[in-house]
């Protein structure tokens, strides 16, 4: 391993790292995605990189620069390879493979395919407001699931559709939907029936948001001091353009909670949603009771005693097993490494093409029996929750029956008098 992979190896292996065998695992896998997809011509790995994009966007809890990073990762090298030049993935099994091109070559090819990989991020997250506006925020204005994920009567949503729903473009509505949370801020313009195309419009300056997540991906495939460097400014400019962008989307709310107050205190609470989310709350309420340690079963207080002991065996064996040179559970690899490397010597893996020692199986199954706990204990708290909601609503109703009053003397004496009234004009 040459100086560069090995700062980038201590980098992405670095103490504290407490998911390092889910980092292997997505790191093998794009190098073996980017092997199978090289294999096709260009136009078809960017249709299929656009569906897995666009679908990426489709999760809610898939945050944009998590696509754009994906998209420098994959197609700047695999574009690279095609066009003439050489990649940097598996670089490794073949050291001399870069002997082929002169680096002013190499340099102009990898910056083409980078710069097509940043014009991928930007469209497809053009498309993905277009997919998300239209396909679920608009079809879906009345599931009342969708609203309440989308927290439609929370103050700053109110915020967000009085200036979706203001007419053309202004500074407030493109600090919106280039800095709010991808997911929600596409789904309420749909919700609120905003117009599309001065959404995408609004969208424009969004190329100064995904180039920086773009080309930190890119810059992980390649080798080098330069583009150690590179990746390293890519960072930054990433966090900068997020965190600057964030505080500006504030200071847009901020400055629309203060002019426009009540304007957005005269938009409705939407009385559906309000009623589901008090039953959750409500449920939230009662599950809280239910989890009560102390009321627990025995065999739920076992289980969650021992996931949460193994779980933490498994997180600190491989906090420290782990660490930069001494890769006791799994093997060290990055993006350039050579996949023909993995699980050498074979003897002490368990899961070769994985990377997994035999001390890594031991913890990762530690890890699967604690989520195993999570999930069961999780399974059985919403059981209990619900029928404890089942039992309280049941008296409720019988006490609701109790309370009702019993006919007072006079109306007794109304109900014999028109039965009388009745019997004689038989």
């Amino acid at each position: 391993m040459d100086q560069s992979q090995g700062r980038r190896a201590s980098h992405e292996y670095a103490p504290g790292r407490s998911s390092k065998w889910l980092l292997l695992l997505i790191y093998i896998f794009f190098a073996w995605l980017i092997t199978q997809l090289s294999l096709l011509p260009s136009p078809a790995v960017a249709v299929i990189f656009a569906m897995i994009g666009v679908g990426m966007f489709m999760i809610p809890v898939v945050p944009g620069p998590a696509v754009y990073l994906a998209s420098g990762v994959l197609l700047t090298p695999i574009l690279e390879a095609e066009w003439g030049g050489v990649s940097s993935i598996g670089a490794s099994c073949n050291i001399t493979a870069l002997d082929t091109e002169t680096e002013a070559e190499a340099t102009y090819h990898f910056w083409v395919a980078a710069l097509c990989a940043c014009l991928m991020s930007y469209a497809l997250k053009m498309v993905a407001h277009v997919a998300e506006q239209k396909f679920i925020g608009e079809p879906f204005r009345k599931s009342v699931k969708v609203r309440s994920m989308v927290g439609v009567n929370s103050r700053t949503m109110k915020a967000a559709n009085y200036i979706l729903q203001s007419k053309g473009i202004n500074m407030g509505k493109v600090m919106l939907l280039c800095f709010g949370p991808d997911w929600p801020t596409s789904v309420l313009a749909g919700l609120l029936g905003a117009n599309c195309w001065q959404c995408v419009l609004s969208l424009s300056p969004m190329l100064l948001c995904t180039t920086p997540a773009t080309l930190m991906g890119a810059f992980m495939t390649k080798t080098g001091t330069m583009y150690d460097t590179l990746f390293q400014v890519a960072t930054l400019a990433t966090l900068m353009t997020q965190v600057g962008g964030m505080a500006l989307m504030a200071q847009a709310l901020q400055k629309v909670f203060t002019e426009h107050a009540d304007a957005i205190a005269a938009i409705p609470d939407d009385k559906e949603v309000a009623e589901y989310e008090a039953k959750q709350a409500r449920l939230r309420e009662v599950t809280d009771k239910v989890k009560d340690f102390t009321k627990l079963p025995t065999g739920m207080r076992v289980l969650l005693v021992s996931g949460s002991v193994v779980g933490v065996l498994s997180y600190y064996g491989v906090h420290f097993l782990n660490s930069g040179d001494h890769a006791w559970l799994f093997q060290n690899f990055g993006m350039t490494d050579c996949l023909d490397h993995l699980g050498e010597p074979s003897e002490k893996f368990a899961i070769g093409p994985m990377g997994i020692k035999w001390p890594g199986l031991i913890a990762l199954l530690m890890a699967s029996y604690m989520i195993f706990t999570l999930v069961y204990f999780n399974s059985w708290m919403g059981k209990a929750a619900q029928a404890e909601l089942l039992v309280e609503e049941s008296v409720n109703k019988s006490g609701a029956a109790l309370n009702v009053p019993p006919p007072s003397v006079g109306q007794l004496a109304d109900a014999a008098v028109d039965a009388v009234g009745a019997s004689t004009a038989v």
